[in-house]
């Protein structure tokens, strides 16, 4: 009995073995990562860019994007294999429930402006990209903003747009000293107009760009996942960063900004039309090559020559018995690199000497430029590039080879083309300017509109280092809320964003033009 026991814990422990033998086999045959949390997805920033206005021409320094530029942009994106979020999948992503695509990117745009509609979206559709709309729900049909019908269309017919919670009324100054109860009412205000357009609880929120830590209570008790500043670093799931794309911004500033390959500087060019003749005015700037007889015809229509007038060459006996172009007739520019194309055509009773063919040439040093057979009763395209070098040659001349020393032809067009690049104008320097700091408690030559602004040099508040006293705008017409802001100038160069913002939203200008 005792014989038996032990014969089979000898078994059962040689199973054991074997079972270990295999899970350990399996446990190196697997790839280390396959049971890693999503969570790693997430590990690295997702970077976030902040739009406002896409515009067919940009004015606006702080709020313009024009459209040739957006399209680039996007154009970059997708060509380099970029995803564009919803604001769904940055919020799985974020929270670890979701696994991030390859090279990830939220695009976001602010005040769901009517140019949303119009210019940003054919693009984004166009490269089926993804994209947030914030939307001030107080300004929906007023003008700046898109109209109701607008809203409910994105909402409706285009699933690629998340429609998120920009506040109801887009006050500046007063998100920074706001309650958790006023920011609690305004957030689900906005919130509840939002979902009966959507049917989706808004889970972004960008207030204005300001915040405190009552604010930032307010929006995670309204079912806010994530909320947006202007700028970084980021700081925190409600105060998270964003790439401010400006009417200055380049395609380089922004793939630097996202880590991206550096974009093709190659400049676009075009095809400029030089010297373009026909000959339905006569010969142009033709002049005789030899003893050649220069001749304009009509109804000659062949390939290339459709108006039928032609330069008829004949009474050929050499090679040079020819037509030439000079460069200065055609004003060529000395340098330049040119393409020439010349239609040429021989008549179908012509008896073709065998190996003969039409050249065009640089005279004096005889190059060719292009060359082909002749071929009786068919029209041939002689085309080229060449430099022009006064030094080397004069003129451009259409004759024959040797063989064809004696075939007379028509020259039904010529063209003379250059590539012009098509470069963005550059912007003037801006203009020389002195600091107002209001620190020797003047309004520095700023002045109240429409009458009923006050203007006040206040040590109540101050945003840069060092400073004491900024600007106070006391009865402002347009917030419904608060009506005071107060600004800062200290450096121009060293604005803050948000707070230039502040002033651009009161009226879409930030001051009348004042010498400072």
């Amino acid at each position: 009995m005792l014989k038996t026991k032990i014969r089979g814990m000898l078994q059962m422990n040689k199973m054991l073995k074997q079972v270990i033998s295999i899970l350990l086999a399996i446990a190196v045959l697997i790839p280390s990562g396959l049971f890693a949390p999503v969570t790693e997805a997430a590990t690295s920033e997702i970077p976030v860019l902040l739009y406002h206005r896409i515009v067919d021409t940009a004015t606006n320094e702080w709020t313009d994007t024009s459209v040739d530029k957006f399209k680039s942009t996007m154009k970059y994106l997708n060509d380099n294999g970029y995803n564009t979020l919803t604001a769904d999948q940055y919020v799985n992503i974020k929270a670890g429930v979701e696994a991030a695509p390859a090279k990830p990117i939220l695009l976001t745009f602010d005040d769901g402006t009517p140019g949303f509609v119009t210019k940003a979206l054919p693009v984004l559709d166009q490269y089926d990209m993804n994209a947030v709309a914030f939307i001030v729900t107080g300004w929906i049909g007023k003008g700046y903003s898109m109209s109701q019908s607008q809203l409910q269309d994105l909402a409706t017919n285009h699933p690629n747009i998340s429609i998120q919670n920009h506040t109801v009324n887009h006050a500046e100054g007063v998100w920074k000293t706001m309650t958790k109860t006023e920011a609690s009412a305004e957030l689900a205000e906005a919130n509840n107009y939002l979902k009966q357009i959507t049917n989706k609880d808004p889970i972004l929120l960008a207030p204005y760009g300001d915040f405190n830590s009552d604010v930032q209570a307010a929006a995670a008790a309204n079912g806010i996942k994530y909320s947006f500043k202007v700028g970084y670093p980021n700081q925190g799931d409600h105060a998270s960063g964003r790439y401010y794309v400006q009417m200055g911004t380049t395609l380089s500033d922004i793939t630097n900004w996202i880590g991206g390959p550096a974009p093709d500087t190659t400049a676009p060019s075009t095809s400029v039309t030089v010297y373009h003749e026909s000959f339905s005015n006569g010969k142009g700037v033709a002049t005789q090559s030899g003893n050649a007889n220069l001749t304009t015809v009509t109804n000659k229509v062949f390939a290339g020559n459709e108006d039928g007038t032609a330069l008829y060459v004949s009474n050929r006996a050499n090679d040079w018995d020819a037509d030439d172009f000079d460069y200065s007739g055609m004003k060529l520019v000395n340098g330049k690199t040119y393409t020439v194309t010349a239609s040429v055509y021989v008549d179908a009773d012509i008896a073709m000497p065998s190996g003969a063919q039409a050249y065009l040439q640089s005279i004096d040093s005889y190059d060719v430029v292009a060359s082909a057979n002749y071929e009786a009763g068919k029209a041939i395209t002689l085309s080229g590039k060449f430099i022009v070098d006064t030094s080397k040659n004069t003129k451009l001349r259409i004759q024959s080879n040797a063989s064809g020393k004696e075939v007379s032809f028509y020259i039904g067009d010529l063209l003379i083309t250059e590539q012009v690049t098509t470069e963005e104008p550059t912007r003037e320097p801006a203009l020389p300017f002195t600091t107002v700091t209001f620190e020797d408690q003047k309004a520095g030559g700023f002045v109240g509109r429409a009458g009923t602004e006050t203007l006040t040099v206040s040590n109540e508040a101050n945003h840069t280092d060092g400073g004491s006293y900024a600007l106070k705008v006391e009865g402002r017409a347009m917030s419904k809320s608060r009506t005071i802001i107060m600004m800062n100038l200290s450096s121009r160069r060293n604005w803050e964003p948000l707070q230039v913002l502040q002033m651009i939203r009161s009226d879409q200008t930030l001051i009348s033009p004042v010498k400072i």
